[in-house]
């Protein structure tokens, strides 16, 4: 396996150690003993045991296929019907509240039961019929229709999934403990066959693993109101409350982060994360949902792969890859998207769906992180926009199939009309969102920090990091590049700017802000430096401060940019200076891009407006304004002690 592959081959590595979810389905495994949950430690019902049973009108077509727990009594068991060899525990327990608020006593009442085992504690409740399911310790099962295994399965663990092009061409293999990062490797890197072929297998030995020939229900865990399940692994902590229906499934869950499926949502052919909720009708359909992700309200999922904390309502995905912090919350349409990094919005009427040439569904589209797309927005395919994170498209635009290369831009429908441009051309502000709309970036990263709930997967919550910095220097130096002067420019003039053009006088703006925002970047950088220095009792001067350090991957970044920009020729005193200008500068941006809304507001909709936050008691503009004086003083205080 090559060098570059190792990362992936020792994620796959842990991905398989470390699994709760495989490690739990050992319990369950075929043994020679005759009970999965209690081992050898069963018996025989005694005469007086079946005399008993059959009094509270329980049948069996052979009672020495029962076997029971050494503490099992008989007096809980009502108006069954068994078949099969099963295995029963010890029945008596506390009562179990359900989310409707009634209580169910411990027991078995009312139930059709072939070869299943159920454990201690247990509350089964008018259940249709089930075959080849074991019930863990105090789990309930209360007014479900049918319930089984069909034989052995994987619980969809190991199904194909086509994300990207709906047609096939980038099928990953899904499990339960998948993540965006390695799903998205396989889906992108089709003509790396070791890495294929490592995948092929390391999938292949998971589902051996992951394999029964009973569905499970978790110790603890929920299933009421339902009316068919099949094929289905159900953790402790999973609640499903008047679910359609669930056909071959993972429902991951744990007690700290419980997985909801209620309200008449169906599941079928997928592997659900921690911490999910699928409710209100909705659907997912060969699916991976990783963790803490919501699909509610009529919301369609199909054939996709999910990351963390995304919300999806009332729209639909199909045949794409999101990744962490998606907003979709209402109907749109998003298609044969690879989004791996998430964290941005898919507004109300927004057709991210062009996929389908009249050839064959076969196209693709390449999401930025942060990327906005507008109230009705028509997105044209193929398109790639990873080279420009956090962009608007704003409402209405019809884009057509183009590579953006412009980091923070907004897309709009052109303000002024310039001979020459093509038809279809959109109007492209790079560095937009950096000199209009700061507040929102500041609030994404708090909102990205605070509503984190993800445990298993790393989500990056500064938007300024190296890889964006990078693409910000290649944006500006395009822009810099241009030697002849012009009203408008396109792709022709300045590379990255897709089917779009944009004006001289935006281009010197937006040149002006990336550079700004660069710099910005890198003499933060040089203060936790400093501080860094300084605390381990180093006297941070220009030589040290600017100097190399093995093993500091993030700090020899940040050097080359210094190195890059030519600011290592300039004072670690004035390099402050300037940095408390620019802390001032960017806190006054936010409260100004806040502000600009409450004029707008409180011109349009009047005295009515003042039910709204405005900028100086907005939390966001707040915070922003704080941490700008903390810097300052800290700032001011270094200076003082250099001076």
């Amino acid at each position: 396996m090559s060098q570059v592959q190792e990362p992936h081959a020792n994620i796959m590595a842990s991905l398989y150690a470390d699994s709760p979810f495989l490690a739990a389905l050992t319990r369950y495994a075929k043994t020679e003993a005759r009970s999965r949950l209690f081992g050898n430690v069963v018996r025989s019902l005694t005469r007086a045991e079946i005399v008993c049973l059959e009094t509270h009108n329980n049948h069996c077509s052979d009672w020495n296929l029962i076997a029971v727990a050494p503490n099992f009594t008989p007096d809980l068991i009502f108006g069954c019907f068994f078949s099969g060899e099963c295995v029963m525990g010890s029945l008596h327990g506390a009562y179990r509240l359900l989310p409707c608020g009634i209580l169910l006593p411990a027991g078995i009442y009312n139930a059709r039961i072939h070869a299943c085992e159920i454990g201690n504690g247990c509350h089964i409740h008018n259940v249709t019929a089930m075959r080849n399911v074991i019930v863990d310790h105090g789990a309930t099962l209360a007014h479900v229709g049918m319930f089984s295994c069909r034989g052995e399965t994987t619980f969809s663990n190991g199904s194909i999934v086509d994300v990207g092009i709906e047609s096939g061409g980038r099928p990953v293999a899904i499990c339960a403990d998948l993540t965006i990062a390695l799903a998205h490797t396989v889906a992108i890197r089709r003509h790396d066959y070791q890495l294929l072929e490592a995948y092929d297998t390391w999938i292949k030995t998971y589902c051996v693993r992951a394999k029964l020939d009973y569905s499970i229900v978790g110790a603890g865990a929920l299933v009421c109101n339902t009316a068919s399940l099949c094929d289905v692994y159900i953790d402790p902590g999973v609640s499903i409350d008047g679910a359609t229906g669930i056909d071959t499934a993972t429902i991951l869950s744990s007690e700290a982060e419980p997985t909801i499926i209620s309200h008449g949502a169906l599941v079928r052919a997928s592997c659900i994360g921690a911490g999910c909720e699928i409710s209100d009708m909705a659907i997912v359909d060969r699916t991976l949902l990783t963790e803490h992700v919501h699909v509610t309200r009529h919301a369609k999922v199909t054939q996709s792969i999910v990351g963390a904390n995304t919300h999806i309502a009332e729209g639909e995905i199909t045949a794409s890859l999101v990744g962490p912090f998606v907003g979709f919350h209402h109907q749109a349409l998003l298609i044969a998207a690879m989004w791996p990094e998430g964290k941005g919005n898919v507004a109300y009427g927004a057709n991210v769906g062009s996929n389908h040439t009249g050839k064959a569904p076969d196209q693709e589209i390449f999401c930025g992180e942060g990327t906005f797309f507008g109230l009705d927005t028509c997105i044209k395919f193929p398109a790639d926009l990873t080279g420009s994170p956090y962009t608007i498209i704003a409402s209405g635009v019809t884009t057509l199939a183009q590579r953006l290369e412009f980091p923070f831009s907004l897309i709009n429908s052109p303000a002024v009309a310039f001979d020459g441009v093509p038809a279809g051309y959109n109007e492209l502000f790079p560095a937009w969102m950096l000199s209009e709309n700061m507040y929102a970036l500041k609030r994404n990263e708090e909102k990205f920090r605070s509503r984190n709930k993800a445990r298993r997967t790393p989500i990056a919550t500064d938007i300024f990091r190296p890889s964006i910095i990078e693409l910000m220097r290649s944006a500006r130096d395009r822009l810099a590049a241009v030697t002849e002067v012009h009203d408008w420019y396109s792709h022709e003039q300045i590379g990255g700017i897709g089917a779009n053009f944009i004006t001289d006088e935006t281009r010197v703006r937006a040149l002006n802000t990336y550079h700004f925002y660069i710099e910005f970047y890198v003499l933060n950088a040089l203060l936790k430096r400093y501080d860094s220095l300084a605390a381990k009792g180093a006297t941070p001067d220009e030589t040290i401060v600017y100097g190399s350090e093995a093993g500091n991957s993030l700090w020899l970044f940040e050097r080359s940019i210094l190195i890059a920009e030519n600011l290592t020729n300039t004072s670690i005193a004035d390099h402050f200076i300037r940095l408390i200008a620019m802390h001032r500068e960017v806190a006054e941006t936010i409260h100004a891009s806040k502000k600009r809304d409450d004029i707008r507001g409180k011109k349009i909709i009047g005295e009515r407006y003042d039910a709204h936050i405005i900028a100086r008691n907005d939390p966001v503009v707040i915070q922003s304004e704080n941490v700008a004086s903390t810097i300052i003083s800290h700032i001011e205080a270094l200076l003082a002690k250099r001076c």
